[in-house]
């Protein structure tokens, strides 16, 4: 078991099995135990097993003299994350594999506040479960377990409507499109904005475990039925959340596809300009520079991190941060748990249109127009990580002067090779944390501009990798 940006994740029945999970339940017990800790709550997604996946862990942390709740349904990351902070002396786990395709599933940790744990933590937690044994179950058929059952949505949907102007959202005559994806989004959306004049039509709501056959993930290659749906409904806006709900794609008016390299930006004004929040911005390495800009406007400090959500939580314990956002579709905000989550951010969205009275196109458009006109895209190689890893390296030691016709100005290797090209973008090679993909990232100036810069940074890094891994 190794952690990689978020959790441990595994191929259903190979690495991620029944024996293998017991053992990562029994580390991650000992790791809290020795901390204080005496209570546990445990969440899963939709995806095969999950549920008993679930009572699994619930058994071990039983044994180990935990008390320990479970949920009863499947529910959103965001929501186990808040039950854990709401009780401030808990840890949890969530068996999710958020986005993965299908024959996958996974182990969250989040620590008392709710967020992911850390990576001195997680070191601890992989050390025990590779000197450990399994716990034995005492009996065959249904998975015995003590632990608690409750319903543990009710106060993370009040916690929603309590941090966005609900009201408002439902008075708008409009029609919003979600789709969830099969995933735990479910009809929460749609139940939150009930009672008004808005309209939410919810696509893709109920169980699948084959996801439709592509994975729950709110990126365009995976959202064009959703386009479709929102020019069939006549809708106003479209939002997608991933497998686990902690992560927002949008759709415009026009059926474009609207990441969050513009949402995060977007929230971050809508927070700064509207709402008068105070503080500082922060963004994953992959992200766009247009938070740069808003926060060189307003005279705000930005930080960088590393890519995966838990080093932006790591900032939000410690400083005031707006907002802040990775290039997956994770955003997180001031005034609640330090973690992403696609339903918060969706809201907060709508919550933005309404108060500028803009479409979503229209304010995408009027993003560039002050900020500068990025575009972004990202493209995935198959690449087994040790592959993935050299080929980056030799590319760093080989680099051409020039790429898709832009001077590269100078490299960064804060996370994986990447390469800038001045005031027109940025290009980043980087070996995926949760996955057997080398991922090619690239912003620049101008929409014109982007297929060239990735075909060449494609073409590049390609000839670092075994012929069958593009």
């Amino acid at each position: 078991m190794r952690f990689g940006t978020d959790g441990w994740r595994g191929r259903i029945g190979f690495d991620f099995n029944v024996a293998n999970l017991r053992l990562a339940a029994r580390a991650t017990a000992e790791h809290f135990l020795e901390r204080g800790l005496r209570h546990a709550f445990i969440g899963y997604d939709r995806r095969f097993l999950s549920k008993t996946f679930a009572r699994h862990v619930g058994d071990v942390f039983e044994g180990q003299g935990l008390k320990t709740l479970i949920s009863d349904s499947d529910l959103p990351t965001p929501a186990l994350s808040w039950s854990v902070a709401s009780h401030g002396e808990a840890f949890g786990v969530m068996i999710t594999a958020s986005h993965n395709p299908p024959e996958f599933n996974g182990f969250k940790i989040k620590q008392a506040d709710g967020s992911s744990i850390e990576d001195p933590a997680a070191r601890d937690i992989e050390a025990r479960w590779a000197a450990g044994t399994a716990p034995q179950l005492q009996r065959s058929g249904e998975v015995p377990t003590s632990a608690d059952v409750c319903d543990l949505l009710p106060a993370y949907l009040k916690a929603l409507a309590e941090r966005v102007d609900i009201d408002r959202l439902r008075s708008r005559d409009w029609t919003v499109v979600v789709d969830s994806m099969h995933g735990c989004g479910g009809n929460l959306l749609e139940q939150l904005l009930a009672g008004g004049k808005a309209r939410v039509h919810t696509v893709r709501n109920s169980r699948d475990v084959m996801f439709g056959g592509t994975p729950p993930e709110p990126t365009p290659e995976h959202l064009g039925s959703t386009a479709v749906e929102l020019t069939r409904a006549g809708g106003s806006v479209g939002l997608a959340t991933d497998g686990d709900a902690d992560r927002l794609g949008a759709i415009d008016e026009h059926g474009e596809y609207i990441g969050s390299q513009i949402l995060t930006p977007l929230l971050a004004l809508h927070l700064i300009e509207s709402r008068g929040v105070l503080g500082a911005l922060a963004k994953t390495y992959a992200h766009t520079l247009l938070l740069d800009r808003i926060a060189e406007k307003f005279s705000l400090d930005l930080h960088v991190t590393p890519i995966g959500f838990k080093h932006l939580a790591a900032l939000m314990r410690t400083e005031s941060i707006v907002a802040c956002g990775e290039e997956s579709g994770g955003i997180g905000v001031a005034g609640f748990i330090p973690e992403r989550d696609g339903l918060l951010a969706g809201l907060l969205i709508l919550e933005a249109l309404c108060t500028r009275d803009q479409t979503l196109a229209q304010a995408a458009c009027d993003l560039r127009r002050r900020f500068g006109d990025f575009h972004y895209r990202r493209i995935d190689l198959r690449s087994e990580p040790r592959q993935g890893t050299l080929a980056v390296e030799a590319l760093a030691s080989g680099l051409p002067s020039r790429l898709a016709g832009h001077p590269l100005t100078g490299i960064d290797r804060l996370d994986g090779l990447k390469c800038l090209l001045g005031d027109d973008g940025w290009i980043l090679f980087r070996q995926s944390g949760t996955e057997s993909v080398l991922r090619v990232y690239a912003e620049v100036r101008g929409r014109q501009h982007l297929d060239p810069l990735l075909e060449a940074g494609v073409e590049a890094i390609s000839r670092h990798l075994p012929s069958e891994s593009p």
